[in-house]
């Protein structure tokens, strides 16, 4: 299954400069609390502590490669479009290019994934959650109750 995402608009993304401070004093909306950033970055204190980041960017399948993920991919694609009798819900939001999922991308999600809902969140940057936490929430809640994926399992 081919996404209308451009592999160059990725790699754009991957390849800028930057650093954890940057990435989470841009990834919202909203201006973050110093305490809030600082629970983002205390993870990251080091150079090595970051490369997982960067290893996971570079597994992105860009152009078929890596082909093993990129086959992990597509057949995850084709599970997806057959998959009608699993109901899966996409959060949208406006405001943000890192996001990815612009409407053009949303469009192309309700046409090829089965049993898609598409909830619309409003405004947010990359960390979504920092910047709609309870719209994230009601949207997830609402759509759970609505397919008895909230009640108790025996």
């Amino acid at each position: 299954m081919s996404t209308p995402m451009k592999a160059d608009r990725v790699r754009g993304a991957l390849s800028t400069s930057t650093t954890p401070d940057n990435w989470v004093h841009r990834s919202a909306a909203r201006s973050l609390p110093e305490e809030e950033i600082q629970a983002y970055l205390g993870f990251y204190p080091t150079r090595e502590s970051r490369r997982p980041l960067v290893e996971w960017a570079r597994s992105l399948p860009l152009d078929g490669e890596p082909a093993d993920v990129a086959e992990r991919v597509e057949q995850y694609d084709a599970w997806l479009a057959a998959s009608t009798d699993v109901p899966k819900l996409l959060l949208t939001f406006d405001s943000s290019p890192s996001l990815l999922i612009d409407d053009r991308m949303a469009a192309w999600c309700a046409a090829n994934i089965a049993a898609l809902e598409t909830r619309h969140c409003g405004p947010a940057g990359h960390h979504a959650p920092e910047d709609q936490p309870e719209t994230i929430a009601k949207a997830i809640t609402d759509w759970a109750a609505h397919h008895h994926l909230d009640a108790p399992r025996p």
